[in-house]
């Protein structure tokens, strides 16, 4: 079973930024932020045991894809007991799906924070003001 990894961090990216103390500039979390909402992977635990991640949807940025699936994969890592109590068929279906609904809410958590962490210390080096306000408009 494969799972989504990041799921609608819309609502919850945007009432952080406005509620924490911004360390680099508004401007540069937002756009960061609405990238990371456009962010979109699959995650697995392969045959080895060890955990991938497919990018279905990029940010436009190559290092900011790179950091996200990185944040993917480390709660896979992190979650991999009760993702595989989920999908141990020796188990009844019942106990499964509760690990699957823990592990699903476990994952939203990890992968949101993650995602709040690379939000705020990204830094947008390539992006010029111009492209900012242009970002922030759409």
């Amino acid at each position: 079973m494969i799972g989504f990894a990041l799921f609608a961090l819309t609502s919850s990216l945007q009432a952080t930024a406005q509620n924490e103390p911004v360390v680099v500039e508004q401007n540069v979390i937002n756009v960061t932020a609405q990238r990371l909402r456009a962010f979109r992977a699959k995650w697995d635990i392969e045959d080895d045991g060890s955990a991938s991640c497919t990018i279905k949807r990029r940010t436009g940025q190559p290092d900011l894809d790179e950091l996200a699936c990185g944040a993917v994969t480390a709660c896979v890592n992190v979650n991999r007991d009760l993702i595989m109590k989920g999908r141990d068929r020796r188990s009844p279906l019942k106990e499964r799906r509760v690990f699957r609904e823990q592990a699903k809410t476990v994952m939203y958590d990890c992968a949101a924070n993650r995602f709040f962490e690379i939000r705020d210390n990204y830094p947008l080096e390539t992006e010029s003001p111009v492209d900012l306000q242009a970002e922030d408009t759409q």
